[in-house]
């Protein structure tokens, strides 16, 4: 069975060293492996899902581009399985 996977942005905020968090919802155990588009670059992260499926991966903001969208793309694996979603933010200052 594919695994498959939910993401949501969490805790938008303003300038400062802000922190947004992304979350994921898939299989239990699985590896996460996040990248942040921003303007200029991008951003990988990679976690690994607790047992109840779930991956918090925080991304601090402050100096992402006010009013630019950073999209973010989220891949899951477990052994051979893949699956994937994508998200995105707009930072405000």
């Amino acid at each position: 069975m594919t695994p498959q996977a939910f993401c949501y942005v969490f805790g938008i905020n303003g300038g400062g060293g802000a922190l947004t968090d992304v979350r994921v919802r898939t299989t239990g155990l699985a590896k996460v492996v996040t990248v942040a588009h921003y303007r200029t670059t991008n951003h990988k992260k990679m976690a690994k899902a607790g047992p109840g499926g779930r991956a918090t991966i925080p991304y601090y903001i402050s100096g992402a581009t006010p009013g630019y969208k950073v999209r973010v793309t989220v891949s899951v694996s477990k052994g051979t399985r893949i699956g994937s979603c994508s998200t995105s933010f707009t930072p405000h200052r």
